[in-house]
């Protein structure tokens, strides 16, 4: 019996929101520096993946892939 009741005490006590509006608030928001570093790690890696399309090789008469995309 009383490992019941304490089972359901545990479960209640994790239940409980142990943080305050302001904390919630700053967890919830995004660090500005990281969106914007990210947008860049993206867009960077995105550009390299075209200058590679454009440079390497892509069959064995040695056109590239954006050769065949383009006409």
């Amino acid at each position: 019996m009383e490992n019941e009741q304490d089972r359901r005490r545990a479960d209640t006590h994790d239940r409980i929101e142990l943080r305050s509006d302001k904390v919630r608030h700053i967890i919830g928001t995004r660090p500005p520096a990281a969106v914007r570093y990210g947008t860049l790690i993206v867009l960077a890696v995105m550009t390299l993946i075209i200058i590679a399309a454009a440079i390497i090789p892509y069959s064995p008469d040695g056109t590239t892939l954006l050769q065949r995309l383009l006409p």
